[in-house]
This record gives structure tokens, sequence and C-alpha cells, in this order.
């Protein structure tokens, strides 16, 4: 490889209505999900070992698969394969009953036996939403566009495999539990378990864009 990343197209692939993802932007004029992050009971990381996260293959997610906290997006079957090469990234329409809260991104591979490859896992903290040297509180239900970096990552999804996109908003132990209070608790008997929604419409349309490698003819 003369250099990286590739040349690639950033393509954007819509969060729909009933789970699917799509290259297309969604017609509705409405629509979101929402689920319940507890920190008392996050989503816990699947990985080989505490620590663990860059040194090891990609591990199956389905062990959290009965979690009503992850809320889950997927293509079709892919009729070829798809290959990126670079920085992929999130821009999602995010609200929350807490004054702060996080939203974490997962890139899966799925495969057609169902295994869930782990790609990439991103988080953003919503009190830095418009940078890190600057936290503002979040307002109640209100709808705030975040933009996530997921880092560079290189893979293919083949022929027949899903492009999947997880979000929610704890990776235990990987990242701390955030209480989802604005200033710190002492213990996590004072947390507060917040309703998070991501919205996904016309208007409102949450993304992921990853960076897809050209066919070569």
């Amino acid at each position: 490889m003369a250099g990286w990343p590739p040349v690639t197209a950033a393509t954007s692939y819509y969060l729909q209505p009933s789970g699917a993802l799509r290259p297309i932007v969604p017609k509705d004029k409405t629509g979101s999900q929402s689920y319940e992050y507890d920190p008392r009971n996050p989503v816990p990381s699947i990985q080989s070992r505490a620590g663990d996260w860059l040194n090891r293959p990609p591990l199956d997610q389905r062990a959290a698969k009965d979690r009503a906290d992850i809320l889950r997006f997927r293509t079709m079957p892919l009729s070829e394969p798809v290959e990126i090469a670079g920085r992929a990234s999130a821009e999602l329409f995010v609200s929350t009953t807490a004054k702060d809260t996080d939203f974490f991104v997962r890139l899966i591979d799925i495969h057609p036996d169902g295994f869930e490859a782990v790609l990439a896992s991103q988080p953003l903290r919503l009190r830095f939403r418009e940078g890190f040297d600057k936290m503002l509180p979040a307002a109640k239900n209100k709808v705030y566009r975040i933009e996530i970096d997921m880092w560079s990552t290189a893979a293919v999804f083949a022929k027949g495999h899903r492009i999947g996109v997880q979000i929610t908003s704890s990776d235990s132990p990987r990242f701390d539990k955030h209480s989802n209070t604005w200033e710190p608790v002492k213990s996590y008997d004072a947390a507060v378990v917040a309703t998070n929604t991501v919205h996904y419409s016309a208007d409102r349309a949450s993304r992921v864009i990853l960076p897809i490698v050209a066919v070569k003819k």
C-alpha cells in the first residue's frame, strides 16, 4: 500500500425504522427509539480479558443480544463485498432525560450464522458535544446533533454478511460507567436512570459514515 488511508468514498448508512440500515435518508417526518440506561446495570464489555481491547480478534457480541438498552440496526445481506479502510464516524440526533449521559456507537460485522464481530466502538459524553473545551448540560428531552469519531479501521464485509450498528450508553469495564449526573457522585446509589433516545427522520437523519474503498473493475 502506497499510503494510508487508501482512496475511499465517504458513504452514509442511515438508521431506519424497524432496525434497518440503508444508504438512503429516511422519508418519515418523525421517528425515534428510546432505551433506559441504568448505571447500576451497564452493558458489559465483551472481550477476552479486562483491558485487552486491541490485542485480540473480534469477539461475538451476541451474549448481550437480549439487552433492551442496546439499539440495533443492520443492512440486508450484502450482494457483494464491502471494503472499508480509514476513519469512520457517526452523526446522531439524540435526546435524554438526564443532565448528562454517554452515547456509544459500535460498528458490527454480522455473519450469516449470526456471529456479531465488533470492529469499532467509541463514545461521546454529551456535555462535550460542542468540544472538549466547552462543557454544557443537556436540557431534558431536547434534541442535539452529535458527532462521534470512531477512529480508523480496515475490514471487509463479505458477501452475505450484514453491516450492523449498535447504539447504547455504557461499555463496562472498558469505560467508566456514567452516573447520568452533572456533578460526580460518591456512590452509584446516587446515580440516575436516564431515558436516552436516538432520532431518525428526514430532518434528523442519524447515520454512520464509512470510508468505502472503490471497487476495481
